[in-house]
């Protein structure tokens, strides 16, 4: 069984009631592949984990995971303050085995005992220093507005 060091950046736009909120980071997360199925937790965000048959199925996964704890930070009628403390609260609680693994995945990667995985050599490579943790950003609800609609029904002549 294999462990790799990986770092996902994330952006999400998430809203409920009043409060519509940009997402934006980085999280580390330690990859794990034991020949059949892969498995992503992360380090900060601890206990978000996420598995799939490729890389890219796990990844998917891991952003629903991800989506979903940021969703559930939501509470209905609080104000946009408390909510993007909540999620900066969601992202300051470390796993302490993840992070030791992530960690020694890292020297391992660095000293030339860990090679990518399959499917991983083309991946971009980012210094661990540029993991910059999450923004959360307000944004105004325009849930019902013109602006923000995907498809619409032409108008009756």
């Amino acid at each position: 069984m294999a462990l790799y060091p990986l770092i996902i950046t994330f952006a999400d736009v998430v809203s409920v009631g009043s409060v519509m909120a940009r997402v934006h980071g980085d999280t580390k997360v330690l990859g794990e592949f034991d020949g059949e199925t892969w498995t992503l937790s992360a380090v900060a965000a601890g206990g978000i984990v996420a598995k799939g048959k490729t890389p890219k199925e796990a990844h998917l996964a891991f952003r629903r995971e991800l989506r979903m704890a940021i969703e559930d930070s939501i509470v209905e009628g609080w104000p946009f303050s408390a909510f993007a403390e909540e999620v900066r609260c969601v992202f300051s609680s470390v796993d302490p085995m993840v992070e030791r693994l992530w960690q020694e995945s890292l020297e391992a990667l660095r000293s030339g005992e860990l090679k990518a995985a399959d499917g991983a050599e083309a991946l971009k490579r980012k210094k661990e220093s540029d993991s910059r943790g999450v923004t959360v950003s307000e944004l105004p609800n325009q849930s019902a507005s013109d602006e923000n609609l995907w498809f619409a029904m032409p108008k009756a002549a």
